[in-house]
């Protein structure tokens, strides 16, 4: 009977680390995943901040940045990972905003929701609505410039 501890002691740490072999989601693609989240979350966060600060300037009412630019930046987070396994290696347009629209309507349909019970005007609705959309837009192609210069790789 052959030591098992012998056997994983000559397999890489990566290829451990994958527990299906025959799987694409190794080391290096989680960390390039992460790597996508990372600028995701964070383009998205900087947006929002942006844009709390042109709605506090056009109609006056604050908003809670401690806590909408952190749980912004989740949302970006997960957007990132998500899309860059939505667009793999492809080229296709329908992919790219598909992703975009669904984060984006998710988001947008949440604020509406939100923004209907407390009466809100219906034009502020509709900013609500189009800024989670531009959020994630936005992330979309910084995230399509950063694969194109291969400072995140696609997946595969």
């Amino acid at each position: 009977m052959q030591n098992n501890s012998s056997v994983d002691h000559n397999v890489k740490r990566s290829d451990r680390m994958n527990l299906n072999p025959s799987s694409n989601f190794t080391a290096a693609e989680r960390l390039e995943s992460l790597k996508a989240g990372v600028l995701a979350g964070f383009c998205i966060a900087l947006t929002q901040m942006l844009l709390s600060s042109l709605n506090l300037w056009l109609w006056g009412q604050p908003l809670n940045i401690l806590v909408s630019v952190p749980l912004t930046a989740v949302s970006g987070f997960l957007f990132g990972v998500t899309y860059r396994y939505i667009i793999r290696g492809d080229d296709n347009p329908q992919l790219k905003l598909g992703g975009i629209f669904a984060f984006g309507l998710v988001r947008a349909l949440a604020e509406i929701e939100i923004q209907l019970k407390t009466q809100t005007p219906l034009e502020q609705i509709a900013i609500v609505a189009g800024e989670s959309l531009l959020l994630f837009g936005i992330a979309g192609l910084i995230l399509d410039q950063a694969l194109q210069k291969s400072w995140i790789k696609s997946f595969r």
